[in-house]
């Protein structure tokens, strides 16, 4: 029996839905192409395991949340260096440094120290305005669109345990492969991203219809260029992207395509918790690298 999903949009509410669907798992309407006139009364939408302000997507929020700590981060670098222009500050790629060092950049030693806390502050973090316009742009584009078809909180799922796992990548590198554990200093969104588009990738290549395979071929082509890209630019860390594409394809190889999952409560348990717990520690590791920065500061 072939697993391949032949998608389509509600003509009702715009949710993706399998081709051969005569009823959407969103709203409830039996009418999905929208050719009646008439006919039985579209059916109450079914409740939502998690429902996001009018125009909101998970995408936005996490796009958001890394402007805000790079303004931070900027703020921090300020601190230290107050006759930096603001344009120098975020063009010169070495122009934050000392502020994202202090916000929260990954750096082994000081997570070995007690500062778990880096491990995730470490992909809200960016050198300058280039490093997030660029990962900013991508998960504007690539993101909702997986969000769409995953659902909200598997998607959150997909790109905090990418981000997690491309810092970790970085360390065991340095320490375990190169035994340079004071070498690294990792920061930036690219490993969560790169988790967001091995999952669309693999899913698209695994459950898609013939366009959806070749969206998935294209999207592959992409992830090796980048790669390639980022092998020949020296500041630019591989291990990292790898690190956050391995777990994001994962993701897409497994997860189910029953579109009902998604919007049916009692499916979305498993990851309602998960999306919960790192959503939690997400937060708390954001307050806690404010909190050492404000702390940092004190102490000057």
């Amino acid at each position: 029996m072939s697993d391949q999903v032949d998608l389509k949009r509600c003509a009702h509410c715009g949710a993706w839905i399998p081709g051969t669907a005569t009823m959407c798992a969103s709203c409830g309407t039996s009418d999905v192409d929208g050719t009646r006139t008439g006919g039985p009364r579209r059916a109450a939408p079914r409740p939502a395991a998690v429902r996001l302000p009018r125009g909101w997507t998970v995408s936005r929020v996490l796009i958001w949340m890394n402007v805000a700590y790079l303004l931070w981060a900027l703020r921090v670098q300020f601190a230290y260096t107050p006759n930096v222009s603001v344009l120098e500050a975020v063009i010169s790629p070495s122009g934050m440094n000392r502020g994202n060092l202090v916000a929260g950049a990954y750096i082994h030693n000081a997570v070995v120290r007690g500062q778990w806390w880096r491990i995730f502050t470490a992909f809200f973090l960016h050198a300058g305005l280039i490093h997030i316009g660029m990962n900013m742009f991508v998960l504007a584009r690539i993101g909702p669109f997986l969000e769409e078809i995953v659902g909200p909180v598997r998607f959150l799922v997909i790109y905090l345990v990418s981000g997690i796992c491309s810092t970790l990548a970085i360390s065991f590198w340095f320490v375990v492969v190169l035994h340079t554990p004071g070498a690294a200093m990792m920061l930036g969104a690219s490993g969560a991203i790169f988790g967001v588009l091995g999952a669309l990738a693999a899913y698209a290549l695994r459950a898609g219809n013939m366009r959806g395979r070749a969206l998935g071929k294209r999207l592959w082509r992409d992830i090796a260029f980048m790669l390639f890209i980022g092998w020949i630019i020296p500041m630019v860390s591989n291990t990292g992207h790898v690190g956050g594409l391995l777990p994001g394809a994962l993701f897409g190889l497994l997860i189910g395509s029953r579109f009902t999952d998604r919007v049916n409560p009692p499916g979305q348990r498993p990851w309602l918790a998960a999306a919960a717990f790192l959503s939690a520690l997400t937060l708390v590791a954001l307050a806690h690298g404010v909190y050492y920065s404000i702390q940092s500061l004190g102490g000057r």
